[in-house]
């Protein structure tokens, strides 16, 4: 018994005291199960989300807070770069990334900094 080497307590305490303990513990390997879960569930949709270096048509219609039709008709249009298999379509996430930044707007001091390298031509 875990508290036999206490001092005065006597045996109903301390078997109710026992059993608060395992109920407690009980609890506790529950809550540390759920926890295990939980992160697992959550590990594994960030890894889906963004570690996936190929995406589906669904996926990269979140990803660039976009509808769904009108990541078709890019791609019918040739705006986003895609590839084609099997009937299906998918993006590469660097190259949708690269795509975002080809029409990144200039800052003045980068502007100002092209404009003095053309003049000195």
């Amino acid at each position: 018994m875990i508290f036999s080497n206490m001092p005065n307590v006597d045996d109903s305490s301390a078997k109710v005291n026992q059993l608060q303990l395992t109920e407690i513990l009980d609890r506790l390997r529950k809550l540390e199960s759920m926890i295990i879960q939980l992160h697992q569930v959550m590990s594994s949709e960030t890894n889906e989300e963004h570690s996936s270096e190929l995406m589906t048509a669904k996926q990269t219609a979140k990803f660039l807070d976009l509808t769904i039709p009108t990541i078709y008709s890019m791609t019918c249009r040739k705006e986003l770069p895609f590839i084609k298999k099997a009937k299906r379509i998918y993006f590469l996430r660097s190259e949708l990334l690269n795509y975002l930044q080809s029409d990144k707007s200039k800052t003045t001091e980068e502007l100002s900094a092209n404009a003095h390298k053309l003049l000195k031509k």
